[in-house]
């Protein structure tokens, strides 16, 4: 009737957090496992939340940007305050350069293409090598229900609240290995003493080729390609880059020995030090 006014209504939609765990992945395994050591997070890593599709910084429940976060206690980060929606977790790309937390580091390779899978403590970064924008992890959903959220996740930060809760999802983690490189010379060793000595001077045009160990077959790069055979040069000099941590074999190949190669008519040295 005109004396009643039923339109006073309140609507209210939960809340969300995300996050969890940027961990120095020493084994390439795309897991956090014993091999990558007792305290494996990366600490002092910033971290950014996008909106998706869009792309750009997410916004909380207050309409006002997210901050930033930087991982701490072992290597976590959390976002709080969160509607529902899609987001994207970015590993921003300052950390890769000095002095940053992440620097003369790669993505690992394994990595989880779908963070909605919800399993706890494996990579979600795409791709290998940071670029402009880092290192992303594909679009997440976080509700539109209460209590959607996944209730399995055990590795967690000490400064949490008690969780789980079914509004918070910390499974969105990123394994990170450091790359390495290795060299360095072939020389004459004229008087067979094993160490360069006497002004001895490097052979340029010596195709040196890497191998993994134990298996004996060519190694491959942080993005999985075999690395290429290098030719010495400048004095004698080759250098592998882009290498994960492992075991290599250096081999200087029989092709040297032969005809036109670049060691025809000689043998490795035998004296301290020699192979």
């Amino acid at each position: 009737n005109a004396n009643t006014n039923m339109t006073v209504d309140f609507g209210f939609a939960p809340i969300f957090s995300l996050g969890n765990r940027v961990w120095k992945d020493l084994n390439n395994s795309g897991t956090i496992d014993a091999a990558d050591g007792a305290s494996p997070g990366v600490n002092g890593v910033v971290v950014r939340l996008l909106s998706s599709p869009a792309l750009t910084q997410a916004t909380d429940v207050t309409g006002a940007l997210v901050p930033d976060q930087t991982t701490a206690n072992g290597g976590y980060y959390r976002f709080d305050n969160l509607p529902s929606g899609d987001y994207v977790v970015e590993i921003r790309s300052s950390n890769f350069t000095a002095p940053g937390a992440l620097a003369g580091c790669v993505s690992v390779r394994p990595d989880e293409s779908n963070p909605n899978a919800d399993v706890d403590s494996n990579d979600n970064g795409i791709g290998v090598s940071p670029g402009a924008n880092g290192i992303r992890s594909n679009p997440v959903t976080l509700g539109p229900a209460a209590g959607s959220e996944p209730t399995n996740e055990t590795d967690r930060s000490p400064s949490d609240p008690t969780e789980p809760n079914g509004s918070t999802n910390l499974t969105v983690d990123f394994g990170f290995a450091p790359i390495y490189s290795l060299g360095n010379r072939v020389w004459k060793d004229v008087d067979n003493s094993g160490t360069i000595n006497n002004g001895e001077a490097g052979i340029n045009g010596v195709v040196v080729r890497l191998l993994s160990s134990p298996a004996l077959t060519p190694a491959t790069d942080m993005n999985g390609n075999v690395v290429a055979d290098q030719t010495t040069a400048n004095g004698g000099y080759y250098r592998f880059d882009n290498l994960l941590a492992g075991d290599y074999v250096v081999e200087v190949v029989a092709a040297n020995f032969a005809t036109g190669g670049a060691l025809v008519g000689c043998v490795t040295s035998t004296g301290a030090g020699g192979g």
